[in-house]
């Protein structure tokens, strides 16, 4: 997988803002968020297409992930002409939904160490299995929930409810957690 990540010194105003973008001009949209030096985050991967070329894609179609100020946001769907929509959180009238950083950082991280392609899901996920803390390897301190499959495990880490990451850890470095330890 690329890392499409661009980072900046993060600032106390700075959220994770999950937009929806047009299908197909994920890429675009990278772009012009380069050009305006907003940070974001991006997961794509890179194909063949039916005339053999490699050809990059998202990992996640029509949804974008931005870090920045919310009055930055929304200048920038102004300024940049991109039809973007930002999700409104339906617990807070009037206001955009946001990831809280650690649970992006892990995102972010899970889809980086997963391989490519990497394995991402977009589907709501029942609450089913334990709470995880990663404690040895490139995911160490990574949250998540665990999930078996085949004798396999994974530590899967869900954003919003309905986006979720996953990657194979060995058992013995998941260590069980309670609720109230996860940090926001």
């Amino acid at each position: 997988m690329e890392g499409q990540l661009l980072t900046y010194t993060p600032s106390r105003d700075f959220r994770w803002y999950p937009a929806y973008v047009h299908c197909g001009q994920e890429i675009k949209t990278r772009d012009t968020l380069k050009r305006f030096g907003i940070e974001h985050f991006i997961p794509t991967e890179y194909r063949i297409n039916s005339r053999r070329r490699k050809v990059e894609h998202p990992v996640i179609n029509s949804i974008v992930f931005i870090h920045s100020a919310r009055e930055r946001i929304l200048s920038f769907k102004m300024e940049s002409g991109i039809g973007i929509s930002y999700i409104p959180d339906r617990t807070r009238s009037g206001q955009q939904l946001t990831v809280p950083d650690r649970q992006m950082n892990d995102f972010i991280r899970v889809i980086s160490e997963s391989g490519n392609p990497p394995q991402v899901s977009v589907e709501d996920i029942p609450p089913a299995g334990s709470l995880v803390c990663v404690t040895d390897g490139p995911l160490k301190g990574v949250e998540g929930t665990v999930l078996r499959t085949d004798g396999t495990h994974y530590v899967v880490v869900t954003i919003l409810g309905t986006i979720s990451a996953r990657a194979e850890v060995p058992a013995g470095w998941l260590k069980r957690i309670s609720k109230e330890r996860i940090r926001k």
